[in-house]
């Protein structure tokens, strides 16, 4: 146990390392890269495993509670932080609006787990935002900025529900078939996310490695951006969740400030020009090492504290 607590209290270090990692040290990305998903869903196969599916199906009839975090997370703040970035600059807008119209990550109830937030919900806003997301994002780029975003609904909607809905069959099937072994090792699911997670971070820097490492100083600007939304998405995710139970609320900040990277990178790489792309792959700075300061801000609220590492 005392391996599986010194790698759940230092998780951002490994997040923060794997991003250099992944920049300052050649990996075999071709090889990696195709494992991501796999992995991804693996890490949420690990959290089904420790919550009940029966939650997270609740969650969603929840419908009136859905429809406003949906609408909030997939219409509201693309609307809001694109309204708010044209003030500076009209690229960086049109990157920014990519980012915020994007759904939750796949790998955000893994980051709810890791600050004990309420996984069932967090999961529940993953799917259901990624089932809608192949439908909002082309639309908000057709009336907000005149672009037709070469978005493959099929395919986006199959990859959502298979790396969804494939670990969560497989964990009912493994709970009923070997239940006692699942909570015998389930303390140590929430230390092998991290460790996955490294993997995930160190391969998505390593993608994009000559490119970070090219012209570095002009980065920083946009680096600066980057973290700057992340502040006020952070901020934007608190006020969604006044109110609500304190597991629900780390729920819901997790969900909205840790969205889908990996999507914005490919469509970015199809629809936009080279600057935006660059803006998707530098949003994942931010996404690697604002955990540790959340979870710092948690404490102080006397949130993250509340619940013992079981």
């Amino acid at each position: 146990m005392g391996i599986i607590r010194w790698i759940e209290g230092h998780f951002w270090a490994f997040l923060l390392f794997a991003m250099f990692f992944g920049i300052l040290v050649p990996l075999p990305t071709d090889y990696l890269i195709p494992l991501l998903k796999p992995e991804l869903m693996l890490t949420l196969l690990l959290v089904f495993l420790k919550i009940d599916v029966i939650a997270i199906l609740e969650r969603i009839r929840d419908f009136r509670s859905m429809a406003y975090l949906a609408f909030s997370f997939l219409i509201l703040s693309p609307l809001v932080f694109f309204g708010l970035f044209s003030l500076w600059d009209a690229e960086l807008a049109v990157g920014v609006l990519l980012l915020m119209s994007v759904p939750a990550g796949t790998s955000a109830p893994v980051l709810t787990d890791i600050l004990r937030g309420n996984a069932a919900l967090a999961m529940s806003l993953t799917i259901v935002t990624s089932l809608l997301a192949p439908f909002t994002i082309p639309l908000l780029f057709h009336y907000l900025v005149d672009q037709e975003v070469a978005v493959n609904h099929q395919k986006l909607f199959w990859d959502s529900a298979s790396m969804i809905f494939i670990p969560m069959v497989a964990s009912v099937i493994l709970k009923r078939w070997i239940p006692r072994f699942i909570k015998r090792v389930s303390p140590s699911f929430t230390a092998i996310n991290i460790l996955l997670l490294f993997v995930v971070v160190a391969s998505s820097f390593g993608s994009q490695r000559s490119t970070l490492l090219a012209n570095p100083i002009s980065l920083l600007e946009d680096i600066f951006w980057m973290y700057f939304l992340s502040v006020l998405v952070h901020a934007f995710g608190f006020l969604l969740a006044i109110g609500r139970p304190r597991e629900d609320r780390i729920a819901i900040i997790v969900e909205r400030a840790y969205m889908n990277n990996g999507l914005a990178v490919v469509l970015a790489a199809t629809s936009f020009p080279p600057s935006i792309l660059i803006l998707m792959v530098l949003s994942e700075i931010p996404w690697s090492t604002t955990l540790m300061p959340l979870r710092w801000f948690l404490r102080k609220l006397g949130w993250y504290e509340a619940r013992e590492i079981s």
